[in-house]
């Protein structure tokens, strides 16, 4: 469980990691009651004021899930569904119906595999770089699956 909240003391949102449960089932039910019971214990329930989630109904929806538990206790309480998560679920039809954004990633994966893989590589794109008078020299960022994008890496052949 990540919480996000303001300090008022320092004037700023912090965030940072609370928990991690371990559930006897995944359901709606069970999941509230951890994060209830927990956020009880610490005495920061009464001052939940958001829940954000991922799409699943078990966790989404306003009749049976955490979400609609949640506003059940905590009325002013708002919920509302990750962006990264409706991102992904939207992406996900789309990248299988069009070979163009497979393969554009798989040759996006595999320009930074090359340079990646070589110090030497990495200099000479630096060099290219400074030579074309970039005004900032950029470094390649590792691409990272993630969960629920996992569907992005195909086998290439």
């Amino acid at each position: 469980m990540y919480i996000r909240y303001h300090s008022k003391k320092e004037k700023n949102t912090k965030e940072l990691f609370f928990s991690l449960f371990e559930l006897e089932e995944q359901t709606s039910k069970t999941i509230y009651q951890k994060l209830k019971d927990f956020l009880v214990k610490e005495g920061i329930f009464e001052r939940v004021r958001f829940l954000c989630t991922d799409g699943a109904n078990a966790m989404s929806s306003e009749k049976e899930g955490v979400a609609g538990l949640l506003m059940k206790d905590l009325p002013q309480a708002k919920t509302f569904k990750c962006i990264c998560h409706q991102e992904s679920l939207a992406l996900k039809h789309t990248y299988k119906e069009f070979n163009a954004l497979q393969d554009f990633n798989a040759d996006l994966y595999n320009i930074i595999a090359y340079f990646a893989r070589s110090p030497k590589k990495i200099v000479i794109l630096d060099n290219v770089q400074q030579e074309l008078d970039y005004e900032t020299t950029y470094r390649l960022i590792k691409a990272k699956e993630i969960r629920w994008n996992s569907f992005f890496m195909r086998q290439i052949e």
